[in-house]
């Protein structure tokens, strides 16, 4: 990047409140603090002649046909560290290589603080962020892209600025036709190439944001056709930190007055791009780097995060894959500003959080995750783990009577399934093309028992109702007669288990099953100081014989005849009641007075 024609820092109008702030406070600070800005757009003009651009050379080796992501494991290389997406992915000890397009690209870094330095030409405490991108105008043309901040340190506070650059990377020599390029910016020449640039502006004044840390940067770049069918690439920024945040910014927008019917972004290898170029991939890069002008950088101290997103289908991903440094081999653009090998930056990342730490140590060049997916089953919950955690997934879970597909959703994924075996198929895309796909069976065990009373599961007491297991094998034990108390009680019959009857009382599970265990309820009923357990619903006759002389009737909790029927629904007791039989009684006085009438008449005869 270069500032070629800086345009006075006027004092602006409105002040940002918090930590990023136009100095106001009095008289003396004031001229102190202009000093220190006056000196960082100094040293920022100086410095920064060039972001200069480092491109594949037809003539380097030129005679081998490598493969085109293959890597070569890098350490110690003064090289930009960050996220590098070459279309490349480690399987397994296994590179594979994958393609893709698209339209857009987001960068996130997070900055917690640290101590640096940049060499010459920069010769300064500053360092650079840069999303950088090729894209194709024709099948001829090849543009390479950059959105980038430059970060200086005065002072305690961290002065951000932002522009863009956009150059030919068609070839080594290609340089930008002024006439078919059109933005905010202007155009200026390094290396003897005609490049466009446009720095951030506010009422024609550089923006300059100062903060301390932490800190926020977002870049993102959007590429579209206008209504001429011309390229557009629009360019934001975004700046926060813990008390402001600017939103997204759009500040530039390029045309590349070409017509052009399928541009994009650039990952990987793009046999019909440059056709006539070496077998190598292009590199979208979201990188820590020197200030400028292909300044090395130094890391004494450094806390730091970052990613970098493309969108598919409406949605942002993280990039398949990524290498720490930049690769061996590419075609079409790269940055050429570096980190220092020995006071450099080390890279690992975090897949709960999804994101790249970097902290102080050498430059290594390796494969910052090795996608892979994971799961864990709790009862009936599967839970997925994929990496990297926010990809592009499609999620497939199958088996006979159930079906869910899930796409481009973010790790951890979550479901609840019925039992049965199921057939589990990951696949991590980059846009529309698969790049690698994992498979895995696995069991969901639910064992459903329903039981009116009491049972064990592997000698463990269980209370009544209905409960759920999830782990076989289980040894089932249900109680031959099980007491609820002295007067009723429940007695086993049979376990009906998936639909089938099974009159033990004792069973072995070792596969999903819903089991209702079947009892017959009891009462016990005492008739005439008789105690015996009956059923439930079954009906008893009671009965006494009794002379004829004598009446018997049933009292308790009924009060009944002799030979009366009773419905057993709950603990009865029942005495007779025995009492003279008031009919013979009668009977026999009428007969006795009829007996005396009679003897009476017979001896007055």
């Amino acid at each position: 990047m270069r500032l070629q024609k800086s345009q006075p820092f006027r004092k602006r109008s409105e002040y940002f409140r918090n930590s990023i702030y136009i100095f106001r406070r009095n008289r003396w600070n004031n001229l102190k603090r202009m000093g220190i800005l006056i000196l960082s757009i100094i040293l920022l003009i100086l410095t920064l002649l060039s972001f200069k651009i480092l491109e594949n050379d037809n003539n380097y080796k030129n005679n081998v046909m490598m493969d085109s992501i293959s890597i070569i494991p890098l350490s110690n290389y003064n090289l930009s560290v960050g996220i590098n997406d070459n279309g490349s992915v480690l399987i397994n000890n296994t590179i594979k290589n994958y393609t893709y397009g698209t339209n857009v690209f987001l960068g996130y870094f997070a900055f917690f603080g640290g101590s640096f330095y940049s060499g010459p030409p920069v010769n300064s405490q500053s360092f650079s962020v840069q999303l950088n991108s090729n894209i194709n105008v024709t099948d001829n043309m090849t543009l390479w892209v950059q959105d980038l901040f430059l970060v200086n340190y005065f002072d305690n506070s961290y002065y951000i600025y932002i522009m863009d650059n956009l150059w030919n990377s068609t070839s080594p020599n290609s340089t930008i036709n002024q006439f078919l390029v059109s933005g905010n910016g202007s155009f200026s020449v390094a290396n003897n190439k005609i490049y466009y640039f446009n720095e951030a502006l506010n009422n024609e004044n550089i923006i300059n944001y100062i903060t301390k840390p932490p800190f926020y940067l977002y870049a993102m770049m959007n590429l579209t056709l206008n209504f001429n069918g011309y390229p557009q690439i629009y360019v934001y920024y975004r700046i926060k930190n813990l008390t402001f945040d600017s939103g997204w910014i759009l500040y530039d927008i390029i045309t590349i007055k070409i017509p052009s019917n399928n541009t994009k972004f650039l990952v990987g290898n793009q046999q019909d791009i440059l056709p006539n170029k070496p077998n190598y991939p292009f590199v979208t890069q979201w990188i820590v780097a020197g200030g400028g002008g292909g300044s090395e950088l130094f890391i004494y101290n450094w806390n730091a995060s970052i990613m970098l997103y493309y969108k598919y289908d409406g949605k942002l991903y993280e990039v398949p894959d990524s290498i720490s440094l930049r690769p061996t081999y590419f075609k079409g653009g790269i940055t050429s500003e570096n980190v220092s090998q020995y006071y450099g930056i080390i890279e690992n990342y975090n897949n709960r959080q999804g994101l790249v730490y970097q902290i102080k140590g050498r430059n290594i060049q390796k494969f910052l995750w090795e996608p892979h997916v994971k799961y864990d089953i709790n009862g009936n919950n599967l839970t997925i783990y994929l990496t990297p955690s926010m990809g592009e997934w499609q999620i497939i879970i199958s088996s006979n009577n159930y079906y869910n597909e899930v796409l481009g959703n973010y790790s951890p994924l979550s479901f609840v399934l019925p039992g049965g075996t199921y057939y589990l198929s990951a696949t991590l895309y980059a846009g529309s093309e698969p790049v690698i796909t994992f498979t895995k069976l696995f069991n969901i065990t639910i064992i459903k028992i329903s039981s009116l009373a009491p049972f064990y599961i592997n000698d463990v007491y269980y209370s009544k109702g209905n409960i759920e297991f999830f782990k076989i094998p289980l040894n089932l034990t249900i109680p031959s007669i099980y007491y609820e108390n002295k007067n009723n009680r429940m007695v086993f019959k049979y376990l009906i288990v998936n639909n089938k009857i099974i009159k033990n009382n004792t069973i072995i599970i070792n596969s999903s099953s819903n089991i209702t265990v079947i009892f017959q309820k009891q009462y016990y009923v005492i008739i005439n100081g008789i105690g015996n357990w009956y059923n439930e619903g079954q009906t008893v006759r009671i009965y006494k014989s009794v002379p004829i002389y004598e009446t018997l009737t049933w009292v308790g909790n009924y009060t009944l005849p002799n030979n009366s029927s009773i419905v057993i629904n709950g603990s009865i007791i029942e005495s007779a009641k025995i009492l003279p039989n008031p009919i013979f009684i009668a009977l026999v006085l009428i007969m006795a007075i009829i007996l005396s009438i009679l003897t009476i008449r017979y001896k007055n005869f």
